[in-house]
């Protein structure tokens, strides 16, 4: 019932004004390029007064059974270890796809609280190159930092053929618990979407039709936006610089909805201004 009354309080607050208009600002232009238009920018706010009681919004939509650890999965990143035989190999692919991942995983429904590797790598910016190949000491050391209950790493490889890999999640003491490989090329995000479903049985969940369809679901079809958003991994958190690389990316492409919400997200924490549109 307490996943349930979180999820009932994430749909609150989505519903918040300063929420819905955080898209409606459009990013810059670039030259040669239509100005870009948020999805949401002609979306009509709504107001929490017209919520007459919590009990409303009470559902039982993730009441699910729960194993693999009492119903509290909270996840650490890592960066992943990429290797590329590419001509342009991105090396911010360690950072960025671990971020995205999260992303997906944060619908498992035992998760409680991730701690998003943008997030993580930005205030540990001086021990992150501790984490690529990292002993199952730090392994544990990083965990207990973050109050974390378990740890995800893995590898990516970029060939011209697709992207292969694997997924490992590290307990307690620093050591694998649970390890898959990919070594078949596949779509960037269908890798992605593969390592979430395999982390959904793991913790003892099937998603729904719906929602695995949603998983499979490309984040963004902008190679530049993903390479751009790529480059704010280990830029100054809050700062001018890292602002202007997410609205970079939102200009390739204003539908990629994670760089957006991720922009406002950190925008808003920095200015408490939850009615700006960013």
């Amino acid at each position: 019932m307490l996943a349930s009354r979180l999820a009932v309080l994430a749909l609150a607050l989505a519903v918040w004004p300063g929420n819905a208009l955080m898209g409606q600002d459009n990013p810059p232009a670039t030259p040669g390029k239509p100005p870009a238009r948020s999805p949401f920018a002609d979306v009509k706010p709504e107001s929490l007064t017209t919520i007459m009681k919590i009990s409303d919004l009470l559902c039982d939509c993730f009441d699910y059974p729960v194993t693999h650890g009492g119903g509290n999965f909270q996840p650490v990143f890592l960066p992943f270890y990429y290797t590329a035989t590419v001509r342009e190999p991105d090396l911010n692919q360690s950072y960025v796809f671990p971020h995205l991942l999260s992303t997906k995983m944060d619908w498992i429904p035992d998760n409680t609280c991730t701690r998003h590797p943008y997030f993580v790598f930005k205030r540990w910016r001086e021990l992150v190159s501790r984490l690529h190949n990292p002993t199952p000491a730090i392994i544990a050391a990083f965990m207990k930092g973050w109050q974390a209950t378990h740890a995800i790493g893995g590898a990516l490889r970029e060939t011209p053929e697709g992207w292969s890999g694997s997924l490992v999640a590290y307990g307690p003491e620093g050591l694998p618990i649970v390890t898959h490989e990919y070594p078949e090329p596949r779509d960037y995000f269908k890798l992605m979407s593969d390592m979430t479903l395999d982390m959904f049985a793991f913790r003892g969940y099937t998603p729904s039709p719906e929602l695995k369809a949603e998983l499979e679901r490309p984040l963004t079809k902008s190679k530049e936006a993903l390479r751009v958003f790529g480059k704010a991994a280990l830029v100054w958190e809050k700062s001018g610089s890292e602002w202007a690389l997410y609205e970079e990316a939102l200009s390739y492409d204003p539908d990629f909805a994670e760089a957006r919400y991720w922009y406002a997200n950190q925008k808003t924490w920095e200015t408490d201004n939850w009615t700006a549109g960013y």
